[in-house]
C-alpha cells in the first residue's frame, strides 16, 4: 500500500512539473502557445466581424460550401470575380 501511495505521489508531482513548464511557455512571447493563442484571438474576431455583417456572412458560406467542387484556380478566379 505503501509503495503505490508512493507511486501515485511520483507521477501527481512529475504531471505538476509539466503542467509549471507549460504555463510558463505560454507566458513567454514568441513561442508557439503564444502564436496559437494570438491565432486563436484573430479567428475568434475575424468570426465576430464576419457574423456580425449579414451580406458577407452569406456570400462566405456560399463560398465555403462551393469551394470542394472547385477544381482550378481559373475556377476560383472565377468565382472570386462573380462577387
Amino acid at each position: 500500500m505503501v509503495a503505490i501511495n508512493s507511486q501515485i505521489s511520483s507521477y501527481e508531482e512529475t504531471t505538476q512539473n509539466i503542467a509549471r513548464d507549460l504555463i510558463q511557455a505560454t507566458r513567454q512571447k514568441g513561442n508557439i502557445f503564444s502564436k496559437l493563442k494570438e491565432q486563436v484571438q484573430f479567428d475568434d474576431k475575424l468570426m465576430g466581424w464576419t457574423m456580425s455583417n449579414p451580406g458577407l456572412r452569406v456570400q462566405l458560406f456560399r463560398f465555403i460550401d462551393a469551394l470542394p467542387a472547385l477544381q482550378s484556380k481559373q475556377k476560383l478566379l472565377d468565382i472570386f470575380n462573380s462577387i
